[in-house]
């Protein structure tokens, strides 16, 4: 539990450094008359769209059996690795 807490704190972190290098970048392209209005929308739409997929994930996850579940967990694990190289 404390190694995902960890993974989950470190992808926000730099998530908000993203966020906030785009939010600079683009007030400072306009001379400051930018509101950045598609960027927070983005970003609202990024987190609606990971909650779903959370939730769709939790749902898919709670009704397999627990050989489904193993399957499921390593199609998962090589999904990452491929999205990773």
């Amino acid at each position: 539990m404390l190694n995902a807490l960890v993974i989950v704190w470190r992808e926000s972190l730099e998530a908000m450094l993203v966020i906030g290098i785009l939010a600079a970048w683009s007030t400072g392209r306009g001379g400051g008359h930018t509101t950045g209005a598609g960027l927070w929308r983005g970003v609202a739409a990024g987190l609606a769209l990971a909650l779903a997929l959370a939730a769709v994930m939790q749902g898919t996850l709670g009704s397999l059996s627990d050989r489904g579940q193993e399957i499921f967990q390593a199609l998962l694990i090589l999904f990452a690795a491929v999205l990773m190289t």
